[in-house]
This record gives C-alpha cells, structure tokens and sequence, in this order.
C-alpha cells in the first residue's frame, strides 16, 4: 500500500460555497462531464482518476488522499499549514508504508515548510519517496536589519516598557546633578547611583534576553546549518515541474527588480503651493491671536515710532484741547444716547474754528505739536481708557483683546503707512484724511501682492523639494506593500528579498518542462484566454444595451477565470498529467499498474503527442 498526498494553491478554493468534506470524500463517477471540472486536488478529479489507474504502490494499491488548508496569500498561514501538513506526515511514517506528497503553486511552499520542521526535529522522513513541486514560487526571506524592528506589536510594546524604569531614573538623576553635581557624586553616592542605575537596567536586560530567544526561534529556519540539513535529508528526493513561462513563478521573481513609479516627482508641487494663497490670512488671523505677539509689537511702535521726549505742558494742553473741543478726527456723540448733544451745523463750524484758532496757537508756540498729537492719540487708543493706562503699562486687553488687536494692525496699516508716504506734511487736514484712506487702498494691496507672489514662489520651491522627497518615499513604500501583498509577507522581523524556483536552502534550479509539454500547456492556456475574451466581449455589448450598471461590477468574475494562465494550467493537460504518472512511479515505493495504458515513450515525451483534444 502507498499513499499520493496533494497540496492545493493559493485560492484554490475561492468559492463561498467551498465544502472541504465534498472536495475531500466524495467525487463524481470517473470520466464524467463534472469530474473534468473539478480542481486537480479534488476528490473524484481527473487526476486522482489517473492516480488510481496509472500507479500502485510495490506493496499494494496507492490511495490518493489530500491536503486542505486555508489557501490565502498570506506566509504566516503557509507556515502554520506546513506545520499541520507536519504533522500529517508523521501520521504516514507511523504506518511504515511509501508515500509521496505533490504540491501545486504555494501548496509545494507548504510541503516545504513541513520539510523545515522535519530538518528542526532530525526527523528525515525515510518512507516519504518523494516531493513534487508544480509551479511552486519559493519566496527569500532576511531578517530586518535590527533587533527592535524584527520584533512585533506586543515585542515592541514590552521592549519600550522595560526601558521607563530607567529612563525616569535618568531624568531625575540629570537634575539632580544640575542641582547639586558635588554632593551627588560624593564617595558615597557615586557608587550608591552606580549601583541604582545597574539595579534600573535589569528590566531591559529581563526583556532583551527574553526577546532575543523568541527571535532566534522565529528566524531558526534560516539558520544555514538548518538549511544544510533540509538539502541533505530531502534535496535528491525533490522533483520539480514547473513551465518556463509560468506567470507567477517569472513575475514574482521579477517583483523585487522592479521600479515602478505611482506617484510623479511633481505630482504634490501644485497642491502644496495652492497653500500659499492661503498663507496671508493665516499669518493675519495668526498674529492677531498671539498675545505675546501683539504685546511686542505695540511696545516696538511706542519705543522706535513714538519715543520721543514729549513736553509734559503740550502734552496736557493738547489733551485739554481735545476734552473740549472735538477734532475733526473725533466721533461726535450721537443725540439719542445719554450725554450732551453733538454739535450740528453753524454751532459745529464754531467749534472747529474755535479748535484750530487754539491748535495754530499750540503750533506756533511748539513746533512739534503734530508729532506729539499723534504720539498721544497712538496711546489714548492702545495703551489708555477714560486716559486711565491700561494694567502694567502695556496694550490692553495684554494682547488677547481680539478687537484691540485688530485695530492695532489696522492703525499700522492706515495711519502708519500714510503718514510714512507723506501725510504728515500736509497742512491741509482733508488732504492728509484723504492719503490716509487712499494711500492704504493702493498700497495695501499692492505691497500684500508683492508679499504673496513672494511667499508663492518660497512655497514652489519648497513644494518642488517635498515633493520630490515624498515622490520618492511613497513610490518606495507602495513597491514595498504590493511586493508584500502579491508575496503574501504578513511576517513580522522578515523581509521578502525575492522569489527563487527553488527552496532557498538549495544551491541548483532544476530544468524546466520539456518544450513540447510546456508547449501544449500554453495552447491549451491561450485556448482558454480566446474563449474568456469573446465571452467578456459580448458581454460588454450584453451589459451596453441592458444599460444597467450594477451588473458590471462581478463581469470580470464571471468571463475570466484562472484557466487563462499557464499557472493555473498544468493539470488540465493530459500531457502533464502523464508527466506526474512517471515521475511519480519513478519514486521507490510506487510501480506502474499492470493494467494500465503503455507508458509513455521517449518521443511522447518529447512531443507532448498524448495531449488530450
């Protein structure tokens, strides 16, 4: 008696309505219209149907059985199934009787792994005849460069907890020794803090040895010795038949190399410099909400802009005349509130020329009274109320006065731009009201312009650096997520450096097919791929005139399948299936039937003329 073992692939088993016990126990009748369709693995296949009719074991018959795992595209799954798988054949080695195990695409990577563990525990699997890999794409791993990023989520966590005890050790002692270094480091406490801080590391060297064993656990497969020990208990019994265009094992090992670019050098440069459209506001709004900020500014204006010596009599007079008789400047007080009535028309005139006879008066008394005026009137509205000074001397409101603040920077803006650009040369007090109110309507805009066009180009060429830096960074990172996600990579501490054709802990790739086999799965491949794209183009045409949307989301699913590959070929070629039949009686343990159908010449084997139609 001997046993073929099967290993399916990657989504072998993609469908919702997958029953394990149905593909595992029961079948159809041989040779019938659904046996042809069911996956090779299957029981009831047609290639179990050749199993039994082609090959018997030298003791007795050989039983076809297999091995179902979940199928994802994942390595932690594929090493937890080899491990099972593992376990599974030791079931066989019990019984004493020859088996050989046969794996297509990642289901030869399961079969590899089961051999790993066996190499760990020196168990060399003497009754296992032989191993059969069918388009197996043997993925590389390399540990991560460094031990923390080797570790998991729960490895990391545990790591950075083991060094707080010593860092709140740390900390305090660095104050310490800023407060007090000489009694500190005394001949008693230098040692007492020697023997502190060594008392504080022990959590740190509890959890690095700790980590350290798992992480040699974890990476023990790609110890070279063990490797040695997998190629000399199981490298002459691996067979490998795997097409010389098969899409995933050449794609995968092409997927390290290439250099694909998703996101253009400038591809940030105009959404990064659309910000600076933005920036004057912000900078405003900004300002305006920084207390300390504004505090300074009216500080500066009163020292450098309005420092000067200011004639305390003038000062007062000035004040008095404003008491009096308001300015032209000045809002007279509205009729309808509480308070004196506003002067209105002749008695107003009176005023004013009262006002200015008393002001030319000042002025030809004092010649800068404008100077002064305008120093007393910047501090009667930022740094007084009621010509009470405000707390501490300073704006009021300290700078959190939003109102305040905001007619601070607007006064810089009027008064202090007009009166920089000539105001306060003009006698006339209509003239010098008049550059007040234009002269910010021009320059404000203008210099704000000059500002932004500025800050514009500043940001371009930022955002040209930046982008070209993220450009960079991203097209590496997203290389680096479809090479884990197409290799399956979900390990922690290990790196995907590329796919081999081969078991990394063997030296030589094996031959490929031999061409006219090769040459039969690929037109029966490329039959498929015709078939899928008349039916995928009539049903565009189909869906076009039904017009209803919805149903071109499942189209592809349901016009293409894996039979357009070479990948997924293999066993629904008669050729190739003949081609396992021999090399699986080729194995110690397994014998032609006597029954069967004459083997295979060495021209059928050449030309693939066995194929069936």
């Amino acid at each position: 008696m001997a046993t073929i073992l099967s290993v399916h692939g990657t989504w072998a088993h993609v469908d919702a309505a997958w029953n394990p016990v149905e593909y595992a126990e029961v079948g159809p009748e041989p040779g019938s219209p659904e046996a042809l369709v069911r996956p090779w693995w299957a029981a009831g296949s047609a290639f179990e149907h050749e199993m039994k009719s082609h090959v018997t074991g030298v003791d007795g018959p050989a039983h076809v059985e297999r091995y179902l795992w979940s199928g994802t595209n994942s390595e932690i799954e594929r090493r937890a199934a080899g491990r099972a798988l593992y376990d599974r054949l030791l079931t066989y080695e019990a019984r004493r009787e020859p088996y050989c195990v046969i794996g297509h695409s990642h289901g030869g990577s399961v079969i590899a792994e089961a051999l790993i563990q066996a190499a760990m525990r020196r168990n060399q699997l003497p009754h296992m005849t032989s191993w059969i890999t069918v388009g197996t794409p043997f993925i590389r791993f390399q540990p991560e460069q460094f031990f923390f990023q080797r570790l998991n989520l729960l490895g990391k966590v545990i790591w950075i907890a083991s060094w707080m005890l010593f860092l709140m050790f740390a900390v305090y002692a660095a104050f310490a020794v800023a407060a007090d270094g000489a009694a500190l480091f005394s001949s008693f406490s230098r040692w007492v803090l020697a023997a502190a801080g060594a008392m504080m590391c022990l959590p740190i060297i509890g959890s690095y040895v700790s980590l350290r064993y798992l992480d040699r656990q974890t990476l023990s497969r790609q110890r070279p010795r063990l490797q040695r020990k997998a190629a000399d208990y199981f490298g002459a019994r691996w067979r490998s038949l795997t097409h010389p265009e098969d899409e995933v094992v050449e794609g995968l090992e092409y997927l390290p190399a290439a250099r694909f670019a998703v996101f253009e050098r400038d591809f940030a440069v105009h959404r990064l410099t659309f910000l600076s459209v933005l920036a004057l506001p912000l900078l405003y709004l900004s300002i305006l909400s920084m207390p300390n900020v504004m505090v300074g500014i009216a500080d500066g204006l009163r020292r450098h802009v309005y420092g000067l010596e200011v004639d305390a009599a003038l000062e007062k007079s000035l004040r008095q005349l404003k008491r009096d008789v308001p300015s032209p400047g000045q809002v007279l007080p509205d009729p309808n509130l509480m308070g004196p009535p506003a002067p209105r028309g002749a008695d107003r005139d009176a005023l004013l020329r009262d006002y200015w006879t008393k002001r030319r008066d000042l002025e030809a008394r004092h010649h800068d009274v404008r100077s002064v005026d305008r120093a007393l009137r910047f501090k009667q509205r930022f740094f007084e109320i009621d010509e009470t000074p405000c707390p501490n001397n300073q704006l009021c409101g300290g700078g959190k006065n939003l109102r305040i603040n905001a007619a601070l920077l607007l006064h810089i803006v009027t008064d202090e731009l007009s009166w920089l650009f000539g105001a306060e040369s003009l006698e006339d007090w209509s003239g010098r009201t008049a550059l007040t109110l234009i002269g910010p309507m021009v320059l404000v805009p203008l210099v704000s312009g000059l500002l932004a066009i500025g800050i514009m180009g500043l940001f371009w060429v930022v955002a040209k650096i930046l982008s070209f830096a993220l450009a960079r960074g991203l097209n590496a990172a997203t290389r680096r997520e479809v090479s884990r996600s197409l290799l399956g990579n979900d390990t922690s501490g290990e790196v995907a450096t590329g796919v081999l054709d081969r078991p990394v802990w063997l030296s030589q790739s094996p031959p490929r097919l031999p061409l006219m086999v090769a040459r039969a799965i690929t037109e029966h491949s490329d039959i498929q791929a015709r078939n899928s794209i008349a039916k995928f183009r009539r049903g565009i045409g189909q869906l076009n005139a039904s017009g209803d949307d919805r149903a071109a989301d499942p189209l592809a699913d349901v016009y293409f399948t894996w039979r357009e590959l070479v990948h997924s070929s293999y066993f629904e070629v008669a050729a190739f299936r003949r081609v396992v039949v021999e090399t699986i009686i080729l194995s110690d343990g397994f014998r032609a039937r006597p029954d069967r159908t004459p083997e295979l010449t060495a021209e059928e084997r050449q030309t693939g003329s066995v194929v069936r139609a």
